[in-house]
């Protein structure tokens, strides 16, 4: 019983231990928060994502429902959130955090179960079309 435990715990241990799911990016923009935040909707709806406002208007998430699956996959979605807060220091400017993430969802006996995957490059790269279009100093 040792063995299995000590065992399981190497596993939990190199699975800590392994990259990030997602990748995220961060800029200031010379623009408020509410005019950035809009952007970066603009920017996700043109490159296929449907975008949404949620957080009280804080908080941006865009998702697309990606075409390629693998074995045992029922769906996969790319969801890009951008997160900010005006600057105190420059008045009228703000800063936003750029997240790229992958989902993958399967049937099971339990039912649908969403799963998070390594970010895409597809997803990391729209990210950073979204950082680029609606930012300005990329940090």
């Amino acid at each position: 019983m040792r063995s299995k435990s000590l065992s399981f715990a190497l596993i939990l241990a190199a699975a800590a231990c392994g990259s990030a799911m997602n990748s995220s990016y961060s800029t200031t923009s010379p623009t408020p928060l509410d005019n950035t935040l809009r952007c970066v909707m603009a920017a996700a709806d043109s490159l296929g994502y449907k975008s949404r406002l949620m957080n009280g208007g804080n908080t941006v998430e865009a998702q697309h429902k990606d075409s390629v699956l693998t074995q045992f996959e029922d769906g996969r979605y790319e969801k890009i959130t951008a997160t900010g807060k005006n600057s105190k220091s420059n008045e009228g400017s703000s800063s936003l955090v750029v997240t790229a993430a992958t989902f993958t969802q399967q049937w099971t006996r339990v039912g649908l179960e969403t799963d998070e995957v390594p970010a895409s490059d597809k997803v990391k790269k729209d990210a950073q079309v979204v950082v680029a279009r609606c930012g300005g100093a990329q940090s």
